[in-house]
């Protein structure tokens, strides 16, 4: 026989004994669905033991249970845990992993002995702890920003003043060009110094610009025929003076010499470069000197030029102790274009293929001191064209009877004032010659006041050649 449910017992019923039916019914089929409901019911002396202890054990086919089930409610070992009037169970009773963070109110306040696994928190301060095995260790939270972690020794924070101490090790300034997006600092840096180099080489190649040295006190170049003019020339050696005078003179017109002033200490010997200037030099004055003693020991002897010559307004250059000679032609002094020479010192004016002193052009030549004529010259004072030369009161010594080809003094539209000199020795060639306007101011010495052996031309500026000689 089978054991049936309920709903299937009630489908055999419906099924088996329906309310109109033409088939018939064996005994068999009855008997059948009969022992099935048999089966399949629950009688009441199996279920009287049951019924009457209400004890899980009495109950027939019942399913085998643990042993939890038998025992009772409460918190402690052995017990059922229960909900309590909050509806949860109790953290005791509780697997650690379950309530593995736990709040006290202050460090005093936390467990003798901690359990590990946990994290321990203090309500005063929100610090958290964890437990070692035998002390609480506060756990360091991560930081919310840089600030709160300290710099290392080698990885250092960027700064602003960091960056700006930064050596630029590895800068290179050989390469200019344009400055791209992937260029480097460095790189940027060495392109962007490289075009500012050559920009400053440019402008005062072109522009002849130049930073100054501006200075302090007075200063000594030294000029030596054994020097270089490679030299600083601020030393009086070999190793250390320049070798021209042209040398000196071109340094200190890059000076700024802020009202001090410049001395070309110039060497004994004979110096054949012509000494030229054509700026003036800014801030004070510049002396050439030699020997004032005796200038025969410096001697500046040149072929086809000028021993010295100025031009523009504002050159101003002083001379002294120095031998004057030319060949072939020039002058042994020449001042133009409104420049000043000035003889301060005794000098010695030797052979010239053309004049002694030469002004023109509203130059100016001013003998400041007693000189020498030791050579023969075309003249000895010229000026032309409104050029002044002006020897007042000065000891003139002449040696060997030069022969001055033209004339002594020769006024030639310009002013030669040379008034109470006296003349030790004695020359050949005509005394003077005014003309084209041109003034000799001898203050009334006479016509044979000048040095020569023949009359000069030019007393009276009516009658040709229109000078005046008084």
């Amino acid at each position: 026989m089978t054991v049936r449910t309920r709903a299937q017992i009630n489908s055999d019923a419906d099924t088996l004994l329906p309310d109109n039916t033409s088939a018939e019914i064996s005994p068999a089929d009855l008997r059948g669905r009969i022992k099935d409901l048999a089966d399949s019911a629950a009688f009441s002396a199996e279920l009287a033991a049951v019924a009457t202890t209400g004890a899980y054990a009495d109950l027939a086919g019942k399913p085998t249970l643990g042993s939890a089930a038998a025992l009772s409610a409460g918190t402690s070992a052995g017990n059922v845990p229960v909900l309590d009037g909050s509806g949860k169970i109790a953290a005791a009773v509780l697997p650690s992993y379950v309530d593995d963070v736990l709040e006290f109110a202050n460090f005093a306040a936390l467990p003798g002995t901690g359990e590990t696994g946990k994290i321990y928190i203090t309500l005063d301060t929100n610090a958290e702890y964890r437990w070692s095995g035998s002390v609480y260790i506060q756990l360091v939270a991560s930081p919310g920003s840089t600030d709160a972690v300290p710099e290392g020794a080698t990885n250092k924070y960027y700064t602003d003043a960091r960056v700006r101490a930064a050596v630029l090790t590895g800068l290179s300034v050989a390469t200019g060009g344009v400055i791209a997006a992937t260029d480097t600092v460095l790189s940027a840096v060495g392109k962007l110094q490289k075009q500012i180099s050559d920009l400053s080489t440019s402008v005062a190649t072109i522009l002849g610009w130049a930073r100054r040295e501006v200075l302090t006190a007075n200063r000594t170049y030294y000029v030596r025929t054994d020097g270089n003019d490679a030299n600083t020339g601020l030393v009086d050696s070999s190793g250390g003076a320049f070798l021209t005078i042209q040398k000196a003179i071109n340094v200190a017109l890059t000076l700024d010499l802020a009202g001090f002033n410049v001395n070309i200490q110039v060497g004994a010997g004979t110096y054949t470069g012509a000494v030229n200037v054509i700026s003036p030099f800014v801030g004070g004055l510049v002396y050439v000197v030699g020997d004032p003693t005796t200038p025969s020991n410096v001697i500046v002897s040149t072929t086809g030029n000028t021993c010295f010559s100025t031009s523009g307004v504002g050159v101003r250059l002083s001379i002294s102790g120095v031998k004057l000679q030319t060949a072939t032609s020039g002058q042994c002094i020449w001042a133009t274009n409104k420049s000043q020479i000035t003889i301060d010192g005794k000098m010695d004016f030797g052979a010239c293929a053309g004049g002694h002193m030469l002004a023109d052009n509203d130059a100016a030549i001013t003998v400041n001191a007693n000189y020498n004529i030791t050579g023969a010259a075309s003249k000895h004072w010229w000026a032309e064209a409104y050029g002044l030369v002006a020897c007042v009161g000065k000891t003139i010594t002449i040696t060997g009877t030069p022969a001055f080809g033209t004339q002594f003094a020769n006024a030639f539209g310009g002013y030669i004032n040379v008034p109470v000199n006296t003349f030790v020795g004695s020359a050949t060639g005509s005394r003077y010659n005014a003309a084209l306007n041109g003034v000799i101011n001898t203050n009334n010495a006479g016509t044979s006041y000048l040095p020569g052996n023949a009359a000069g031309t030019g007393t009276n500026p009516s009658v040709t050649p229109f000078g005046l000689y008084n």
